[in-house]
């Protein structure tokens, strides 16, 4: 019998764990020619404006353009990195955005961004048109 209550303390825990535990798969989403992996994005400090976003498109096997972005967290997402008039997606090779280089800023945060939770966004290609995504909090 105390084997059996070992046991099962011992699975129950190990559940907690696993439940309790950060999303550690990528979130994909799936555009016409092109996948998009993992939009993440820091906590934001408390009183913080402005939250860069960041993300990865693979499997590309036709050239796009991301050219807008909108949530209802922000009032706006501007795109960041040279030229900013929006992020030519070419065929080929994987293209990532993240600290350093292209990315995305979440403008007039409405609320602060709380590790562990998703928010939506919506990107819009010039090809592919728009797609729904889930910004997650603290998970790069």
């Amino acid at each position: 019998m105390k084997k059996q209550l070992r046991f099962i303390a011992a699975a129950l825990g190990a559940a907690a764990i696993v439940l309790h535990a950060p999303h550690a798969q990528a979130h994909e989403y799936y555009a016409k020619s092109f996948t998009i992996i993992h939009p993440w994005a820091d906590q934001s400090a408390p009183g913080a404006k402005n939250a860069a976003v960041y993300m990865k498109f693979d499997e590309i096997s036709a050239r796009d353009k991301l050219v807008s972005a909108s949530s209802s967290i922000a009032e706006r997402i501007d795109v960041k990195g040279a030229g900013a008039k929006g992020i030519d997606i070419p065929a080929g090779a994987p293209i990532e955005l993240k600290p350093g280089t292209w990315h995305l800023v979440l403008v007039n945060l409405k609320a602060p961004l709380v590790w562990g939770r998703s928010y939506p966004m919506t990107l819009v290609f010039e090809k592919s048109g728009p797609v729904a995504v889930m910004i997650s909090i603290g998970e790069d």
